[in-house]
């Protein structure tokens, strides 16, 4: 065979799946690039579809973040139910993510019944569907221990009505105030001039009251406490 038309091959087993033509090359000669381009047959390249995959993760994400958020809320709404507001520190030591999950949860339509109150010592959260806002202020005031601001919120608020408190009310739910600490609250209200206008007095059968001069003066509030007993008692000031 001559050299000269001597042609270079490739073997079969490398173009059997080849949509390329073959093209033979003969020895000693390269073929121009343009020339090897023209010859190529038109191959459609199919691209294949876009899977569901990134739209599902972004759908289970979401999912996700919805789940967190109910189970937060649902904590919250059942402490609520039980007559406890929820600190934050009691959320963070349950999960990890909780301030990113609350801004979520605020932000959440399902749960605009998840209302929070700033207290000087933390930020409390609760159920404004079982819990009223009042009764959520004075259980972050218990929680914190601030006693006297604790029965000055509630004297100063029953005031309004009007109506004094009778101060064995404190030693019930939720306060359970012994003697001895409303006695040193008695003696706050007498010293410290941010409560000088919550007194007290005594009926006759030793029912000891306090109330607010902000809504109701003296004699306003004896006369309710003794429309309130079973028979005139009469009082002392104290």
């Amino acid at each position: 065979m001559n050299k000269e038309n001597e042609k270079l091959t490739v073997k079969p087993s490398v173009l059997e799946n080849s949509p390329y033509p073959r093209i033979d090359i003969p020895q000693g000669e390269k073929p121009e690039l343009f020339e090897f381009i023209e010859k190529l047959p038109d191959v459609k390249t199919e691209v294949a579809p876009l899977t569901d995959t990134t739209e599902e993760l972004v759908h289970e994400e979401k999912n996700k973040e919805k789940e967190e958020v109910e189970q937060i809320a649902n904590f919250i709404r059942y402490r609520a139910k039980a007559s406890h507001i929820t600190s934050f520190g009691v959320l963070i030591a349950e999960y990890e993510k909780v301030a990113e999950i609350l801004e979520r949860l605020e932000a959440d339509e399902s749960c605009k019944d998840i209302v929070h109150i700033k207290g000087s010592k933390d930020t409390y959260y609760y159920s404004n569907q079982t819990m009223t806002s009042n009764f959520a202020q004075i259980a972050v005031l218990v929680h914190e221990k601030d006693y006297a601001l604790v029965v000055a919120h509630v004297v100063r608020d029953r005031s309004k009505y009007p109506s004094p408190t009778p101060i064995k009310h404190f030693c019930g739910y939720p306060y359970f105030y012994s003697d001895d600490l409303l006695d040193q609250i008695r003696e706050v209200f007498k010293t410290d001039p941010n409560y000088k206008d919550v007194n007290e007095f005594k009926l006759k059968n030793d029912m000891e009251y306090f109330y607010s001069t902000l809504s109701l003066d003296q004699r306003l509030a004896v006369g309710l406490a003794e429309d309130s007993q079973p028979e005139e008692s009469g009082y002392w000031l104290l």
